[in-house]
C-alpha cells in the first residue's frame, strides 16, 4: 500500500469521524469530540478533520478506484459512479420504455 492510500484512508476516516460528530450534535446537541477531549484538544482535533476534508477534496479522484475510472463526460461531470450504465442496451429499453408510455408524467 502507497503513503498515497494510507493518507486517503486515514483523511477518509477522519471525515466520518467528524460527520458522525455533527450528526450527533445536531440530534442531541453534544458534541462528542470536545467532551471526551477538552477544548483545547477538541479544537485541534477539529482543524484535523478539516484538513482532511480539504485533502479528500482535492485528491479523492486520484486515489479512490471508483471516481477515478474514466467515463463519458455527462458521467465524470455529474459526479455519479455510473460507469458502463448509460450504454448498455437494457437502460436504453427502458428510457425507449418510459418515453413511448403514454401514462407517463414528469
Amino acid at each position: 500500500m502507497t503513503s498515497r492510500h494510507s493518507c486517503h484512508k486515514l483523511s477518509y476516516i477522519l471525515v466520518i469521524i467528524g460527520g458522525l460528530n455533527i450528526f450527533i450534535i445536531g440530534l442531541f446537541d453534544v458534541d462528542i469530540i470536545m467532551k471526551l477531549f477538552g477544548s483545547a484538544l477538541g479544537r485541534i482535533i477539529f482543524i484535523v478533520i478539516g484538513l482532511a476534508a480539504v485533502y479528500e477534496l482535492f485528491s479523492h479522484k486520484r486515489v479512490c478506484e471508483e471516481c477515478g475510472k474514466k467515463g463519458s463526460d455527462d458521467q465524470a461531470s455529474s459526479g455519479h459512479h455510473t460507469e458502463g450504465k448509460e450504454s448498455s442496451p437494457q437502460n436504453q429499453e427502458e428510457r425507449e420504455d418510459v418515453s413511448s408510455d403514454s401514462s407517463y408524467k414528469m
